[in-house]
Formats: C-alpha cells, structure tokens, sequence
C-alpha cells in the first residue's frame, strides 16, 4: 500500500498469510494516521524517516515476543495480533518508532525502550487497554531502567516538569551516539 500526504509517500507492505482476520486492514490504516506523526516527536523531520516497512506477520515467535523490530521489517506474532486486538495499534505506534529512531546501537536498553513507549503513549487512544494498564501503575514501585512503560512515565513526566524538548534530545543523542548515563 502507498499512500501520499503532506510530508510525501509512504509505503507499507504486509505480509498476509498469518495475518489474524482484519489485522492487515487495521494496520495499514494506522500507519498512514500515526507513523508520520512519530517522527516530529522524536525530532526527526519527515524526510528522514524510513518510507518503506514491511509488516510481517508470524507464528514463530517465543510465546513473551508480541512484536520485534530489525532495521524496516517488523514482525508481529500472529496469535498475539488474535488474542489482543485492541493492542494491536499501540504495538504498531511502539515498533514503527524503532523504524525511525534507528540507533547505531541500542544501549542503553531501558531508553531505547522508555522512548519508544513515550511515544506509543503519546498517540494511543486513551483507551487503549495497555495505556490504561501503564497509567495507573503504582509509581513509587517502579524502576524506569526496566525500560518500557516505567521508563516512558519518567521520560514523559520530566518533559512535562520544563523539558519540552526531552524525546527529541534523548532521541539525537542516541543516533550521535552522544548519550551518557550521565547526561
């Protein structure tokens, strides 16, 4: 599928013989409403990002893997994409940020994941099951270098404490490879 908007074309291909009944459909609708919106959250003018994914759709998967990312190619697992529909977006919104962060290298872990669930939280719907999940998690029982969700709540409450411009600068230290625990 391609599709043009304001910021260009985009296409995305789906690999379609596992693909759980209407995921496909689903997909591709939220990538062309939310994949171009991750780049400016991360700083990343349209330009840059990738223009081509692929989507693929697997029963492979170790049963604790939803969904992985390498390089453009995100893979889905099949039953996860069944059981969970409503996770399906936010899944997509988490792994297509990967696609546009795309760091050298990945370290620290808990940041590269922090920032890529900051971003998922920033576009779900607030009805999203998982952000309802990760919102009314217990804060003083949290350790954002879990990464994920815990490091995203962080990520999010220090940009909102006067630093609008956090996502962006984490996000271009990472690909510079300027990032220092530290910082």
């Amino acid at each position: 599928w391609t599709g043009k908007g304001a910021q260009g074309e985009w296409t995305i291909i789906c690999e379609t013989n596992h693909a759980p009944a209407g995921a496909v459909t689903n997909a591709v609708a939220v990538f062309f409403a939310d994949y171009p919106r991750i780049g400016p959250l991360l700083g990343v003018p349209a330009t840059s990002m990738p223009r081509r994914l692929e989507l693929l759709f697997a029963t492979n998967l170790p049963p604790n893997v939803p969904a992985h990312t390498a390089g453009t190619r995100m893979t889905v697992a099949a039953g996860h994409a069944e059981r969970h529909p409503g996770d399906l977006r936010g899944l997509l919104i988490h792994e297509w940020t990967h696609t546009v962060q795309a760091y050298p290298r990945p370290d620290p872990g808990w940041l590269t994941e922090g920032l890529a669930d900051a971003v998922r939280l920033l576009l779900s719907p607030a009805d999203d099951p998982w952000r309802k999940r990760i919102e009314a998690a217990p804060r003083q029982q949290t350790d954002y270098t879990r990464g994920y969700g815990e490091a995203a709540r962080l990520l999010l409450w220090i940009r909102d404490q006067g630093h609008p411009t956090l996502l962006a600068d984490l996000n271009t230290a990472m690909r510079e490879r300027t990032y220092r625990d530290d910082w």
